[in-house]
This record gives C-alpha cells, structure tokens and sequence, in this order.
C-alpha cells in the first residue's frame, strides 16, 4: 500500500527535508523513520457546530476513560492510530478492520519506539498487554459514541 506523500516542509532530526516520502517511509538520508517527525494536527473549530462537535467527542472520550480499567493515555494511543490510519488509506471516514487495525497498531508502535523492549514496557505502562486491550479500548469508545462501528466488527 503506497501512502500519501509529504507535502509540506519537515525536517529530519539530520536536517534532511522529508517533503515528498510517504508517512511510513524512512528518511533517505539516516533512515530514521519519517513518521517520528510528522506531527498529526486538528484544525481549530471555527464554527459554532464543529466547536459543538469537537466538544461531544470530548464528552464521549471522557465517558469512556471514566471507570475504565485503562488509562486514559492508552485511549488517546488507539485514536493516534486510528488517525494514522486515515493519513495512511487518504480517505476520510475509511473504515478499518480489527485485523488491518492490529498490523497498523504494529507498524505505529514500531515507528514509535526504537526497540521492542521500550514498546512491550510503554504498553504495559497503560494497561494493553495484546489484542484483547485494544478490543476493549475500541468498543468502550463505540459505547460511548466516541467512534462508529459496523454490523460486522
């Protein structure tokens, strides 16, 4: 799968400019991973509706970490992914399957942290041990209304 290319000025940690490489490539220069620079930003609300809407997810997010065995960074973790993902498919609204969603969750992480080892440590720091947690994590957020799922998920 070819992911959408840079379009905007980032520098690599070695000064290289990553305009142009896919998110999940490596910079050509030191082979550092390009997605360790790119910053996933939110537009501001502007409008009355969207600042309405901004603050339902809020509402809904804080829903779902509430009584949650979880931590709440472990929350905001599954949608840096989920975010990730639409980055990755350039479509807004892309519906992600439990099993592409578990390989992007990988790809994420390993992008992420520079050893395994500094991974399986974050990732028990919040609660995830395998699938299962971040099963959890998801279908707490559907119950809340904080993300949409489908008859077949």
């Amino acid at each position: 799968m070819s992911a959408k290319p840079i379009s905007n000025d980032i520098k690599c940690a070695c000064g290289y400019n990553l305009r142009g490489l896919p998110i999940n490539g490596n910079c050509p220069e030191c082979g550092s991973p390009v997605l360790r620079r790119v910053r996933f930003k939110m537009p501001p609300a502007t409008t009355p509706e969207a600042m309405r809407a901004r603050e339902e997810q809020r509402r809904c997010l804080r829903a779902a970490i509430t009584g949650s065995p979880y931590r709440a960074e472990a929350f905001l973790l599954v949608l840096d992914v989920l975010q990730y993902a639409v980055r990755l498919e350039d479509q807004p609204g892309v519906h992600v399957t439990g099993h592409r969603f578990c390989e992007l969750f990988c790809e994420y992480i390993s992008k992420k942290f520079p050893t395994e080892t500094r991974a399986i440590y974050y990732l028990a720091s919040l609660g995830i041990d395998g699938s299962e947690d971040i099963g959890r994590i998801i279908f707490r957020m559907v119950e809340t209304g904080r993300l949409n799922a489908t008859a077949t998920d």
